[in-house]
């Protein structure tokens, strides 16, 4: 996955292009579709260790190589469909994605409910991730591309 790290800017028009930048790179890349087995009917049963160990790879694989993130949808003959943009710190990236994706503790605001409605509809979840460096930029980028998207990422509209 790209790392973006700003060389040097003035602010805010410089900063303004950096988070574009990773702006396209996070959304127009092609997601890893998260795998959910068709064993059980899923409403009636969310196999928490099928779903991990199904995408056991790529969540090992996660630790310090991402720090802002997407969630993705499709349906069938669809192109996959940003929804939701979060960011965590790149030590903390695996363990928001199981809480988003396959379980999570009460007090998360995780979007598991939605991963949940979408897979037990036969959709897909997709997820893209960047390394945005210096990690405190990733709050900025965060920011930048849920703005930028005029409400198109259903998932971050609160309230």
């Amino acid at each position: 996955m790209p790392i973006y790290s700003p060389e040097t800017f003035t602010y805010p028009e410089d900063l303004s292009r950096f988070a574009e930048k990773c702006r396209k790179s996070l959304l127009d890349s092609q997601p890893y579709e998260f795998n959910y087995p068709e064993e059980c009917p899923l409403q009636s049963c969310w196999p928490v260790e099928k779903i991990k160990e199904s995408n056991k790879k790529f969540l090992s694989n996660l630790k310090g190589k991402g720090n802002v993130y997407a969630i993705f949808l499709k349906t069938h003959g669809r192109k996959w469909n940003p929804v939701y943009v979060g960011q965590r710190k790149s030590k903390g990236l695996r363990d928001r994605l199981t809480q988003h994706l396959i379980k999570k503790n009460a007090q998360t605001g995780s979007k598991l409910k939605e991963v949940k409605e979408w897979v037990t509809g036969g959709g897909k979840i997709g997820i893209a991730y960047i390394k945005v460096e210096p990690g405190i930029l990733r709050l900025v980028v965060e920011e930048h591309i849920i703005s930028s998207c005029n409400n198109n990422l259903s998932w971050n509209i609160h309230g």
